[in-house]
């Protein structure tokens, strides 16, 4: 009689709906499964594409740590060269060489062929700044030597300066596409 009250209390098509679920829920359990698996891969493709532009701005910023790096060691080379400390130059000439070494091997398929030329450019340039004042077996910089070694010292820390502030735009923009003017005319000599 509690039960007849019950089934009086239901809609009309309630039972008839209770009675295709019981029969066919096998199915329909398929078919909802197939939904949230098409609403996983959906989701699984946008937070493949943010782990890319994670991973990239991450590298385009440790990129940027290690041209700053450079910089940073190259001013300190063009003051020690202008101070006359010809030993702390050359453990400086010697440390960007290797860095630069360093940069080169681990950056290769992120650096822009322009990049790796201009970085080849400072590296010969540091070499040979390296071998004057290896050379010098006073480890003083005579004042004929000093301009020339300020002059290269100087280029290759423009270098270094350039290749930091592309790495950082890089990660500025990381995701998104420059739409700003090429800044590459402004680099050229």
């Amino acid at each position: 009689m509690i039960a007849d009250v019950h089934r009086s209390c239901l809609p009309k098509w309630m039972p008839p709906m209770k009675d295709f679920i019981l029969n066919n829920w096998g199915s329909l359990a398929s078919v909802l499964g197939l939904v949230f698996s098409f609403l996983a891969f959906l989701f699984s493709k946008g937070a493949s594409k943010a782990a890319r532009q994670a991973r990239d701005l991450a590298q385009s910023r440790s990129l940027a740590q290690d041209m700053n790096n450079l910089d940073r060691i190259a001013r300190d080379l063009v003051s020690d060269i202008d101070g006359g400390r010809g030993e702390r130059a050359c453990e400086r000439t010697r440390e960007l060489i290797s860095q630069l070494q360093y940069l080169c091997a681990r950056w290769v398929k992120l650096l822009s062929k322009e990049s790796k030329d201009s970085l080849m450019t400072a590296r010969e340039q540091l070499v040979s700044v390296h071998e004057v004042l290896v050379s010098n077996s006073s480890n003083a910089i005579s004042a004929q030597n000093r301009p020339e070694l300020i002059k290269s010292s100087v280029r290759a820390s423009e270098v270094f300066s350039k290749e930091y502030g592309a790495a950082v735009m890089a990660s500025d923009f990381a995701g998104e596409q420059w739409k700003g003017p090429s800044l590459t005319r402004f680099w050229r000599k």
